[in-house]
């Protein structure tokens, strides 16, 4: 398994996403060459968001079906940061959604 540390947070702000750092990390955790995958974060919120934008613009799911997955990994209303979190995706996903 290779390892691959790919932060998405901007720098210093934890519950703000750095657009330009998502795109690579989908490309990586859904290239063949680096299965299986194994996503990490502190807490499992950045992987829940990952996960749900993967959901979303790879696999075809609604954001409500990814939503849903992703509050069973990490993306639940526990912390201040959570709606910041879910915008953040949401945003991300209408901006790049074909």
């Amino acid at each position: 398994m290779k390892y691959m540390a790919m932060p998405i947070a901007r720098d210093g702000a934890g519950s703000q996403l750095d657009a330009a750092k998502i795109e690579p990390v989908i490309k990586a955790i859904t290239d063949p060459a680096n299965q299986p995958v194994f996503l990490h974060s502190a807490n499992g919120r950045l992987t829940a968001v990952l996960w749900m934008i993967k959901r979303v613009l790879t696999d075809g799911w609604t954001v409500e079906q990814a939503g849903a997955e992703a509050t069973t990994i990490g993306l639940v209303n526990d912390d201040p940061s959570v709606p910041a979190l879910w915008k953040s995706a949401q945003d991300y996903i209408r901006a790049n959604k074909k």
